[in-house]
């Protein structure tokens, strides 16, 4: 794939690592950054992209689904900053 050819947030399938990624943005001539379902971001050659396919795009769509309903227990949360006035 060329980077003329990438479009932010849409979904192709890493041939290095076979999984269906975001692309978040372009982060130089060669290169762009790419989540799965939303976790840390990571810096992926384009000539390693190939779009996705319906199927792989409705898996995707599914597995996010899954996640979605995931309880978040909120005392493994941070906590918030304190800010003075």
């Amino acid at each position: 794939m060329k980077m003329k050819d990438v479009i932010n947030g849409s979904l192709y399938v890493n041939k290095e690592t076979n999984l269906v990624e975001r692309v978040r943005s372009k982060a130089n001539t060669k290169s762009v950054f790419t989540t799965v379902h939303g976790d840390s971001l990571k810096l992926v050659d384009v000539k390693s992209l190939v779009l996705a396919s319906n199927s792989q795009v409705d898996g995707y769509v599914n597995e996010s689904e899954k996640d979605k309903g995931a309880a978040v227990n909120i005392r493994s949360l941070p906590p918030l900053p304190r800010v003075s006035v």
